[in-house]
């Protein structure tokens, strides 16, 4: 944003401007996220004020260098702002939209194992010979990229066709037979 104050000679400010056509917002990105970040690249603006309202944007540049402090990335986004709705000062979240030309499965957080063999997930593999509906246990290695909370993503390991076991406990062990209650086939893309 734009601001220019004249003081006066005591050094407080007798008036203060804005431009408030375009919005320039500055953006701190992590680390693990500023690889992805590039000048055009695609944003959305969103205020508590506006609620479910998105302003479009985009980054217009970026310092090149993450801060040593922080580890984060310094950006620019401009928001095109004709009808004067959003404020200087207002806080606001700025959603960047990446596009990859392969996205990587997205499984439920609680499907993921940490033991001494690494990360893993229990998949459930058909076992028609224990009996209709019984399935066999199978632990899959899997490397995983982001981290989003509730969904992690599986860079390898996965075809994104598996029945995985969710909050698996102790008994989930590599080969037991279990009898599958619900559940739906397949990772998100």
């Amino acid at each position: 944003m734009s601001m220019n104050g004249v003081q006066s000679a005591n050094g407080n400010e007798m008036f203060r401007m804005a431009q408030i056509g375009t919005i320039r917002i500055l953006a701190s990105v992590p680390q693990t996220n500023a690889t992805d970040v590039f000048v055009g690249m695609p944003t959305e603006l969103t205020v508590h004020e506006f609620p479910g309202r998105k302003f479009p944007g985009k980054v217009t540049r970026t310092t090149n260098s993450l801060d040593p402090n922080s580890r984060t990335l310094l950006v620019e986004v401009q928001v095109a702002n004709a009808d004067g709705k959003l404020l200087p000062g207002m806080y606001a979240e700025v959603h960047f939209r990446s596009h990859r030309d392969a996205p990587p499965l997205l499984v439920p957080g609680d499907t993921l194992i940490a033991g001494a063999n690494g990360l893993q997930v229990a998949v459930l593999n058909d076992a028609p010979e224990h009996g209709k509906g019984a399935k066999k246990i199978q632990l899959q290695p899997v490397q995983i990229g982001r981290d989003y909370g509730m969904e992690t993503e599986v860079l390898s390991g996965l075809a994104g066709n598996e029945l995985l076991v969710v909050n698996p406990g102790d008994e989930v062990k590599e080969g037991a037979f279990v009898k599958a209650e619900g559940g739906q086939r397949g990772a998100k893309k």
